[in-house]
């Protein structure tokens, strides 16, 4: 573990630790507690969002004390697994996001705003040379909502988040990524956007200081009964310019053609 001079963490909350038996170990971001310890090789952990009883000066921090009333989870693994990586990643359905107030895109008009897109914790271990994937945690519970009509669908987490038209007007949510949406209105009728699905699996995760990001998502809208082009870029915007990558796009997006029948399609519906 990579400690300062005089003993304080100087982890990044976004790296990799090797756990003794010696100590369990706190991961504190925000309102979300991971609890880990090593028992004769296993991993023991333990998630809570309830505020920690010593709060920890660092990200990852080691602790004299396991809280009680805990729900754990054991891996049965062995004694040369001892690095742990604590990595973003997204939700593993399609996210519905909707917009806090409708944003109304002009005839023949693009636009660009910025929202807040949620993250999962993914904890992994290194065997054999590589990691493995042990678990993937929701810092919060997600509603689902089911995005389609009575023929065709699929099953979706939904989500609200103010769109903004400058970065800086976002709020700073550490277990959030930002994400820019460019909208490009192709018709001859003006288009309300309320709600957007979106899928995470596209998603590659970069890193700007303290803030986390997403590349950048572009659609075309040609009209209400015309399918969407939907195009999943491969970097950041340039207003996240100097950000590196975290993490690769669990499933990469491989063609700028795809037409999304429904990106669009469910905008003037309550949602749930």
């Amino acid at each position: 573990m990579t400690v300062s001079e005089d003993g304080a963490s100087i982890f990044n909350r976004w790296d990799t630790l090797r756990l003794s038996d010696e100590s369990p170990y706190i991961w504190n971001v925000d309102t979300l507690c991971l609890y880990l310890q090593r028992v004769r090789g296993d991993i023991m952990l333990a998630q809570s969002n309830d505020p920690p009883v010593v709060p920890p000066q660092n990200t990852w921090e080691a602790i004299g004390y396991l809280p009680l009333g805990m729900d754990w989870k054991r891996w049965a693994l062995d004694d040369e697994t001892q690095e742990i990586r604590i990595w973003p990643t997204f939700p593993d359905k399609p996210l519905v996001v909707k917009t806090r107030s409708p944003v109304v895109v002009p005839p023949e008009s693009t636009i660009a705003f910025y929202m807040n897109q949620p993250i999962w914790i993914e904890v992994a271990v290194l065997r054999n040379g590589k990691y493995m994937t042990l678990d993937k945690l929701s810092p919060r519970k997600l509603s689902h909502t089911w995005y389609g009509d009575h023929f065709e669908g699929e099953l979706c987490y939904a989500i609200k988040s103010r769109a903004r038209r400058s970065v800086e007007d976002l709020t700073d949510e550490p277990l959030r990524a930002v994400c820019r949406f460019s909208i490009q209105n192709s018709s001859d009728e003006a288009l309300p956007v309320e709600k957007i699905r979106v899928r995470p699996e596209h998603f590659a995760v970069y890193k700007l200081r303290d803030q986390l990001w997403t590349n950048s998502i572009h659609v075309e809208f040609f009209g209400k009964d015309e399918p969407s082009h939907v195009k999943y870029e491969n970097n950041v915007p340039e207003t996240a310019k100097g950000a590196t990558l975290v993490r690769e796009p669990i499933k990469p997006y491989k063609s700028s053609s795809i037409l999304d029948t429904v990106v669009f399609k469910s905008l003037l519906q309550p949602f749930p």
